[in-house]
């Protein structure tokens, strides 16, 4: 088998995988048996290995640390895991988490008491203590309901504790928890609208960035090419070279570009097996294929 990469098959991972151990073509490696050494193209020899060695451990032992909550990291259990959060807290093995408890402060394995416990420190409580937040509208950032977002939406507009936004009406300018008015309201000020004022640019086609239509895009794209509003894209037609918003002609223009041809010429490599990259057969890759190994056109 060659060692060139070649088209659809693997005979380049493959050779690469035989280079690296000095094989001669043909030659099989010695590590294609289970549970070897070195890295093979198929089989898992060689992360088995790499863990294995990584405990200084020989061919053939197993690793200590494969037993349930053991310390080292294994292939297959979540020893490793267990036993990185132990060794966090300075346990030994075999000690469980003081902080397995419900509502504990330490880092667990298996439940949520870690960021409950995060949360609780944040506000300097005691363990035991609930969060005076948890009421509905508080202003702590709490475990389980919206509180938080809705306290920092308020105190972002200097409101107190129990005060409604009055960007809570529809339209309304200030960022709201649930309905659109804040995005809504960025765009008029954008634009230097009064409130109740609509932009111009909601009409279908207009320039401004709006809300719920495309005609920012649109806009956007007619700006690029130094149109007026009103006028069409040259680049709309089929394999025009304008980058447009809704066909493949920009795509096909910017691969003519490349070659240098004229609107109007098909590249020469559209054909199966040419050498320029072209906008919808593997006449590219295959040709990029065929360069890397030197080969002429054909062959």
């Amino acid at each position: 088998m060659s060692q060139g990469r070649s088209q659809n098959l693997k005979g380049w991972s493959m050779g690469m995988n035989k280079r690296r151990q000095g094989l001669e073509d043909g030659e099989e490696q010695a590590a294609t048996r289970v549970g070897v050494w070195t890295r093979t193209s198929g089989d898992k020899g060689w992360r088995k290995g790499k863990n294995k060695r990584r405990q200084e451990l020989e061919d053939g032992e197993e690793q200590a640390a494969t037993r349930v909550g053991g310390w080292g990291r294994t292939s297959g259990d979540k020893g490793w895991r267990m036993g990185k959060n132990k060794r966090r807290q300075g346990l030994e093995d075999g000690e469980e988490q003081a902080a397995t408890r419900v509502g504990g402060w330490g880092r667990t394995s298996g439940d949520k008491s870690w960021r409950m416990g995060k949360n609780k420190r944040r506000q300097e409580l005691e363990d035991g203590e609930e969060q005076a937040a948890t009421r509905v509208g508080g202003w702590g950032r709490t475990s389980g309901d919206k509180s938080w977002r809705m306290g920092k939406n308020q105190r972002r507009q200097g409101l107190e504790d129990g005060e409604e936004q009055a960007a809570t009406r529809v339209g309304g300018w200030g960022r709201t928890s649930g309905d659109k008015g804040w995005r809504m309201g960025k765009n008029k000020r954008r634009q230097g609208l009064e409130y109740g004022q609509e932009p111009a640019a909601t009409r279908v086609g207009g320039w401004g960035r709006t809300s719920g239509d495309k005609g920012w895009r649109m806009g956007k794209n007619k700006r690029r090419q130094e149109l007026e509003d009103g006028e069409e894209q040259a680049a709309t037609r089929v394999g025009g070279w304008g980058r447009t918003s809704g066909d493949n002609g920009w795509r096909m223009g910017k691969n003519k570009r490349r070659q240098g041809l004229e609107d109007g010429e098909e590249q020469a490599a559209t054909r199966v097996g040419g050498w320029g990259r072209t906008s919808g057969g593997n006449g590219w890759r295959m040709g990029k294929n065929k360069r890397r190994q030197w080969l002429e056109d054909g062959a």
